[in-house]
């Protein structure tokens, strides 16, 4: 199954802004919570830079306080052709973080990892599918903690011939804790950031661009995620002790 050029971009958004939610902490044992994700990479073919509208819905529950696994499908999928199924499973483990061990409830460090499968198909053709890890740091003071990661995936159908298969995607933003169950993430991510992109007549907008050197490296993507979480830890967000 060869996927198309805007397929394959699709894949890299799948990537980073479907967890662009609870980056710096999970839900909680036996709790869950619900996630909405918006963004995508910035274009310019008609003129003035605008992302590509991408969204997902999804959710997470919680197996332990410090592992959670999630469920996200790609609401856009249908609009584009030959991918009606983009869906994404992935396990997320916080052994760091604000209310576990002798960390306060809403300060403290956190260090996230990550597992995911990305899966696509046209129902026809086959079934792609797209592994990736993760790691994210963060530090939260009350309701804000902004946050730092990595994401290497593995990209076995990459376009113009390329054969280098590993895909990197730094990302920083911030989570913001608004209340015990209301979430709110902005982040920026940066597709392709190790690979170069000159020639392939794709109107991204480069973090770093070179017409003299032939360089045109990681793609800007910002995103906005919303998240409810529909029961509070113990001793977050001023849930019962």
């Amino acid at each position: 199954m060869r996927p198309s050029i805007p397929c394959t971009f699709l894949v890299l958004s799948a990537l980073s802004a479907c967890t662009a939610t609870h980056r710096a902490r999970t839900v909680g044992k036996s709790h869950a919570a619900a996630d909405l994700s918006l963004g995508g990479p910035m274009t310019t073919a008609l003129g003035a830079p605008i992302p590509m509208p991408v969204v997902f819905l999804g959710g997470r529950y919680g197996i332990r306080d410090d592992l959670d696994v999630s469920l996200h499908y790609n609401l856009t999928a249908p609009a584009v052709p030959s991918i009606p199924l983009h869906l994404e499973t992935a396990v997320h483990y916080a052994p760091i973080q604000p209310g576990l061990g002798e960390q306060a409830a809403d300060q403290g460090w956190s260090v996230v990892l990550d597992g995911t499968v990305v899966w696509m198909s046209d129902f026809e053709s086959g079934l792609m599918v797209f592994p990736a890890l993760g790691a994210t740091g963060a530090y939260r003071y009350k309701f804000i903690a902004p946050f730092l990661g990595l994401t290497a995936a593995g990209n076995f159908y990459r376009p113009f011939e390329r054969k280098n298969g590993l895909t990197l995607i730094p990302h920083a933003g911030l989570e913001f804790m608004a209340g015990e169950h209301f979430g709110l993430t902005l982040e920026a991510a940066f597709m392709e950031a190790g690979h170069n992109l000159y020639g392939s007549g794709l109107q991204w907008v480069y973090l770093s661009q070179d017409d003299e050197k032939k360089k045109e490296m990681a793609v800007l993507m910002p995103m906005i995620g919303f998240s409810w979480d529909f029961d509070t830890r113990p001793g977050v967000g001023g849930g019962d002790q």
